[in-house]
């Protein structure tokens, strides 16, 4: 008990200021192709990753637990990828991984672990088998490539029977199957699949090519 009241008010300001004592960050470990071949493709992708763990974090974090990224560049090459997963579980001790290319993620690695990953895109082998593993879907291959793909033949229906898919292995390999798939179910009879072999000033020989085989629409992946 007090009688003056300043005193009162400090006791009451120190005590709601230990019970809001920051609480032990929750580690996020994020792979990007920020150099390489590859690393046109992810232009953008760390600054919206990071603005939105900012909001996040002003917004209280998760459960008052602030969110800390740490950030490795995976340079679009498979080994390199596969030490930045190791350091980021082993060394970093982060609790789940954010990839940007998930088509040349460790999957041995991390079905071993059992670690936790959030990614854009991959095979189905890319989950650990005991977390419950998040899609980015919504604008996103392969799904939105699936949804403009229905919307042509079932809402706007074009006729198309004749398909060309230029896909990536480095980035898209995971899931051509699943490309070729959603065109056989829509009617398409013809489907030329072609590996792309990294960028290149002219694309002439690949318009004739599509041209000879009358094709009538090219899904890029």
């Amino acid at each position: 008990v007090t009688d003056n009241p300043n005193r009162a008010s400090a006791s009451a300001a120190s005590k709601a200021h230990k019970s809001h004592k920051a609480l032990a960050p929750i580690k996020i470990g994020l792979d990007i192709t920020e150099s390489g071949p590859t690393a046109p493709q992810s232009v953008g992708a760390l600054q919206w990753f990071t603005s939105y763990i900012n909001y996040t974090n002003a917004h209280g974090g998760i459960n008052g637990h602030p969110i800390k990224v740490i950030t490795l560049d995976d340079q679009g090459s498979a080994s390199q990828t596969l030490l930045n997963f190791e350091t980021f579980w082993s060394q970093d001790k982060v609790s789940l991984i954010a990839s940007n290319i998930g088509a040349i993620d460790p999957l041995q690695y991390i079905q071993k672990n059992q670690i936790p990953v959030f990614v854009t895109n991959a095979a189905t082998e890319q989950f650990s088998s005991h977390y419950t593993s998040t899609f980015i879907l919504g604008g996103q291959l392969p799904a939105w490539s699936a949804q403009t793909a229905y919307w042509l033949v079932r809402v706007e229906h074009k006729p198309i029977k004749r398909v060309a898919v230029l896909y990536s292995p480095l980035l898209s390999a995971g899931y051509q199957k699943f490309v070729e798939n959603y065109w056989k179910k829509l009617g398409a009879t013809y489907i030329d699949v072609v590996n792309d072999s990294g960028p290149t000033a002219n694309c002439e020989a690949l318009v004739l090519r599509w041209k000879s085989e009358h094709v009538q629409y090219v899904d890029l992946q």
